[in-house]
């Protein structure tokens, strides 16, 4: 399976340890299967680096080893168990890291995150969040937050845009 990231450079070596905490997922190299997603996230992130590097789309090849045994978590929709996950992650700082390899499901968008902090601020309920976003469709994103998912991946190819 092929994945994409979005950078700012050619990614050959994944560090973990620079992968920045409090993301949907928690801390993790971030991938989607979706190549113009990647090439949208490399232009922000180009433009948030002050323009340093050129945009570049990685891509990755998902190859686990037979005896990697790699623990996955999966979030297949936007529902309330995917939103509360991501709101631990990004807004409870002193929920511990998740213990899978790999964590795969929707990304959330401005709306999503919006609706979120309305609910952090009490504005509305856990019914309104799960209400609001009933019929969201969300791109994909794979977060691989351990050395043993990370060494599962190969960089096959990169693409300036």
């Amino acid at each position: 399976m092929i994945l994409y990231h979005g950078s700012n450079t050619v990614v050959n070596n994944i560090d973990i340890n620079k992968c920045k905490p409090h993301k949907d997922f928690g801390r993790g190299f971030y991938l989607t299967s979706i190549e113009s997603q990647a090439a949208i996230f490399a232009r922000r992130i180009h433009e948030r680096h002050g323009l340093i590097g050129k945009p570049t789309v990685n891509m990755f090849e998902f190859m686990p080893s037979e005896d990697s045994h790699l623990s996955i978590l999966r979030f297949d929709k936007v529902d309330w168990n995917w939103a509360w996950f991501v709101l631990r992650n990004r807004y409870y700082k002193n929920i511990k890291e998740t213990t899978h390899d790999i964590i795969i499901g929707p990304v959330g968008d401005d709306d999503m995150f919006r609706l979120f902090q309305l609910f952090v601020d009490h504005v509305i309920s856990k019914e309104d969040v799960i209400r609001k976003m009933k019929y969201k469709k969300l791109n994909d994103q794979y977060c691989f937050s351990s050395i043993n998912a990370i060494n599962a991946l190969v960089h096959v190819n990169h693409k300036i845009i």
